[in-house]
């Protein structure tokens, strides 16, 4: 069993914080794999060794390992630090909810977490245990391991549910993205979009909110989230595109008036020239005949 020298060394013990330390955050993973993926080591305790492989493949992986995102949790986030289970906690929803809190929530008032059978589904079943995969509204469709079709036929009424949740986020996503290509041409051509920057951002919270609430498996609550990210996207998006075709409207009636100046200008300027011209030919007339 693993002892305070496995994990932190013998005579250079270094501080947590310490970059070089063994347990600093992004050096836990590979500490904890010294043991866990030696093969003769757990071999004993029927212990799986892919523990660290399958982590560096994950989102948290990922954040942490090559961004150094330290929010990103190690293993011993999820399993405890002195201890080899995760204090506190009795089941895996309840570890992933310690950060995901308000998915836990929303997740408690859903048919799988109040579901009297053993294999309802819970955090690792749809989201991996330590190959934690970004999450997306691809899940809702295909028969895939770890996809909605995989436990439920398209012509169930659970498979229509996530159809019909895949529909909403996707179209509530792809409304809040045009708002934001909108938003963002009416930024460049000079327009104050403050107000219209605040507004979309309520809409981003729904959207996010919305990406959580679907652990419910309410559409009443997934459908009022999503009609609010479309109704401000859309409004956002209007606006955003009026004052592009104003601001358009603007400059080619400037570039318009600009021109008749111009014309105006030269027009002139050749009346003046043919005038003079026509005064000089006057004028030597006049001293021909004085002649």
């Amino acid at each position: 069993m693993a002892t305070c020298y496995d994990c932190h060394g013998g005579h250079q013990v270094l501080k947590a914080n310490d970059p070089a330390s063994t347990v600093y955050p992004s050096n836990v993973p590979k500490m904890c794999a010294g043991c866990h993926a030696d093969e003769a080591l757990m071999a004993p305790y029927g212990i799986p060794t892919d523990q660290f492989s399958l982590y560096q493949q994950s989102v948290h992986g990922h954040a942490l390992i090559e961004e150094q995102d330290f929010r990103s949790p190690t293993c011993a986030t999820c399993h405890g630090t002195h201890g080899a289970t995760p204090p506190g906690f009795e089941e895996v929803a309840n570890v992933c909810g310690s950060c995901h809190t308000a998915t836990q929530d929303y997740y408690l008032q859903s048919a799988h977490a109040n579901s009297e059978s053993e294999d309802a589904p819970e955090c690792v079943h749809c989201h991996g245990r330590y190959d934690v995969s970004m999450p997306s509204e691809a899940l809702f469709t295909g028969s895939e391991p770890r996809h909605c079709g995989s436990c439920h036929p398209p012509d169930s009424p659970p498979g229509q549910v996530a159809e019909a949740f895949y529909g909403e986020i996707n179209a509530a996503a792809k409304a809040y993205e045009e708002a934001e290509i909108a938003l963002e041409a009416a930024r460049k051509v000079g327009m104050l979009v403050g107000p219209l920057e605040v507004q979309l951002q309520e809409a981003n919270t729904d959207l996010i909110t919305v990406r959580a609430a679907q652990h419910t498996l309410d559409e009443a609550i997934v459908g009022e989230r999503t009609e609010a990210v479309l109704t401000i996207a859309e409004e956002v998006k209007v606006i955003a595109e009026e004052a592009v075709a104003a601001n358009l409207f603007r400059r080619q009636a400037m570039v318009i008036a600009v021109a008749a100046i111009i014309v105006t200008i030269v027009a002139l300027f050749l009346l003046k020239r043919e005038l003079d011209r026509q005064l000089e030919l006057d004028e030597a007339a006049e001293e021909s005949r004085a002649v």
